[in-house]
């Protein structure tokens, strides 16, 4: 009964104060031994697992957060050497009075164009996008295989991994509220995941998929198109995502 209580008191407290002010003060608990004395042993057993745990999930959300930044000065910093040499190219044209005429300069500022406009942003965005998915994977993978309910992750058949891990915890864990997450959001992302893989990028499993929800576009031969502004949404996507995952599985206790 007292057990019940404190759960009670630490959800008022995250109502009032928030989760990461209330985690602070259980942190505290924790670590002032002397509460040990006025406090049931079952209940620090309590407060540090939830401690961990919300240790865990903050891990997870400042990765997430990592991998987003790094995708955002990374985009900056080419986009910067990219003026750069337009700028240069602009000027050395202009001191050799070559406006109309190529040189070999000329091929060379056009080769690290192309590297800087297509290849390395083509390379950053789809490396972000495959490291991305097999993340959320671990996380939704290894949230399932930590649960209190002592369920394991087994992928169904003919289902992919994050159609399997929402059946799981639906169906048989039953999770509160889980099925409000966006789970055909990522199950649809997994299938874009999946083209980029094992298709070489050109469109086959996500061909029902509506790519203007993530902002990816196709070309002309049916490959798809990663820009900036696709990965940012979808990573502020996944960030939402996780955090409402965790919140009810992880923190499930």
């Amino acid at each position: 009964m007292v057990r019940t209580t404190l759960r009670d008191s630490i959800g008022k407290l995250i109502e009032v104060l928030g989760s990461e002010e209330t985690e602070k003060i259980i942190k505290y608990i924790v670590s002032t031994s002397s509460y040990e004395e006025t406090i049931d042993k079952k209940d620090i057993s309590y407060l540090r697992l939830r401690s961990n745990k919300s240790f865990e999930t903050h891990k997870i959300i400042m990765l997430l957060n990592h991998y987003h930044k790094y995708l955002l000065l990374t985009e900056e910093y080419i986009a910067t050497q990219l003026d750069q040499i337009n700028e240069e190219h602009r000027n050395h044209r202009k001191s050799k009075d070559q406006e109309s005429t190529v040189d070999l300069k000329f091929f060379s500022f056009k080769a690290e164009q192309k590297r800087l406009q297509t290849y390395f942003p083509n390379i950053l965005r789809t490396s972000l996008f495959i490291a991305l998915c097999s993340f959320l994977e671990d996380v939704i993978k290894n949230g399932i295989n930590s649960h209190k309910s002592n369920h394991k992750f087994k992928k169904l058949e003919e289902k992919g991994n994050i159609e399997s891990a929402k059946i799981i915890l639906i169906k048989e864990i039953k999770i509160k509220d889980i099925e409000k997450l966006k789970w055909d959001y990522f199950i649809n992302l997994f299938r874009i995941r999946n083209d980029l893989v094992h298709n070489g990028g050109k469109i086959n499993n996500s061909r029902k998929v509506d790519l203007e929800a993530y902002k990816i576009s196709k070309d002309e031969n049916e490959y798809l198109v990663l820009s900036k502004e696709a990965l940012d949404f979808i990573f502020k996507e996944s960030i939402e995502f996780i955090e409402q995952f965790s919140s009810l599985v992880i923190m499930d206790l």
